[in-house]
């Protein structure tokens, strides 16, 4: 949401349109906020999966930025994602797995 477009009517009409495609029972602004928070956590989980393998291989899968230790812990950034049904993951060339870096 706090990005830009090209055209600045691209961005208002795509807010627009998912504030109207939210039936969340209040007002625009609160059904704008319900689906940018559930587009965020989708978007959050998709990269913290594509970076899980490469944390498992260097062990930090629950304390991953190593410049703020303690500030983002991909299993959380995961379960964030609360509309989420179905999840698949292959850690098949991961060097070193532990039950922890499965543990959601």
């Amino acid at each position: 949401e706090d990005g830009s477009a090209s055209i600045e009517d691209d961005k208002k009409n795509i807010l627009t349109r998912m504030a109207t495609d939210m039936k969340c029972g209040g007002s625009d602004e609160a059904c704008l906020s319900l689906s940018l928070q559930r587009a965020n956590a989708a978007l959050h989980a998709y990269f913290s999966l594509a970076a899980w393998s490469s944390a498992v291989n260097e062990g930090i899968v629950e304390d991953f930025d190593r410049e703020r230790p303690g500030t983002i812990s991909l299993p959380t950034v995961l379960a964030q994602d609360t509309l989420r049904q179905r999840l698949t993951l292959s850690l098949a060339y991961s060097s070193c797995v532990r039950d922890r870096d499965l543990h959601v």
